[in-house]
């Protein structure tokens, strides 16, 4: 995977027991990107406490004051939390335009009942000790998805998952600012075979290939159809991509 990325936080979001653990580990070890996760910087900063929402509160903030202090230094993030409360999304933002940093969301999805299975598969140890089943399925249940960067369903294998992952932070576009604080939204319809289209308007998509990952675009009204990437398969953009393709390289 391409490193040396610039001012870039990477942001692993999700309920409870949804895989983004994992993922965000995986990509740091890979990217060499530093990786903050909320519930080790809670249980560091206050061992003893009652961890309720007043206690995460002043982790996500030590870790939004740790990300920053790294974008100032030209450098990327890599964050690992739920991020379910607007009012810390709308923090990340806010630092992500003062620095001038780029967002790539990642969002993991998971059923219920396969959440409540890992959280009881957990090892001893785990930080996040003020969970019980009953919360991770609600959770799951209530997550307020804003299905504005890329959303991967855990529930497919590791590898898959974490390929999804890398393909959008190497060649997709970050989130537009403000979008991900925004109440949530449904997530865009999957277009009709009738309504694609290629970015040059012939009947056949276009491809690129990066490295070794060939992705396959099409055009449609009112933005880009990419059926390997995005929710269940597919993501509409709000804008195409020009005929060159340039997009998948400005982001490097």
């Amino acid at each position: 995977m391409v490193s040396g990325f610039h001012r870039r936080l990477i942001v692993f979001s999700g309920p409870p027991c949804s895989g983004k653990t994992a993922l965000a580990e995986r990509i740091a070890f890979r990217t060499g990107i530093r990786y903050f996760q909320m519930d080790a910087v809670r249980m560091r900063l206050i061992p003893d406490g009652r961890h309720d929402k007043d206690q995460r509160d002043i982790a996500y903030r030590a870790v939004h004051l740790m990300a920053e202090t790294i974008l100032l230094l030209d450098q990327s993030a890599i964050l690992d939390a739920t991020y379910g409360p607007a009012e810390h999304r709308r923090e990340l933002e806010g630092i992500a335009e003062r620095t001038r940093a780029q967002i790539f969301l990642i969002e993991c999805r998971v059923s219920p009942e396969t959440a409540v299975r890992r959280f009881e598969q957990r090892k001893p140890g785990h930080p996040a000790i003020d969970l019980t089943p009953q919360r991770v399925a609600e959770h799951v249940r209530d997550f307020p998805y804003s299905f504005e960067g890329l959303v991967v369903d855990t529930e497919a294998s590791f590898e898959s998952c974490l390929t999804q992952a890398e393909q959008y932070i190497i060649a997709s576009r970050p989130i537009q600012a403000r979008t991900w604080s925004r109440p949530p939204q449904t997530p865009t319809a999957k277009p009709e075979a009738s309504q694609l289209r290629s970015p040059d308007s012939s009947h056949s998509p276009r491809r690129y290939v990066l490295g070794c990952q060939e992705l396959e675009v099409f055009a449609v009204a009112g933005g880009v159809f990419r059926p390997n990437l995005g929710d269940n398969g597919f993501k509409v953009w709000p804008e195409p991509f020009d005929n060159a393709g340039h997009e998948f390289g400005e982001y490097f």
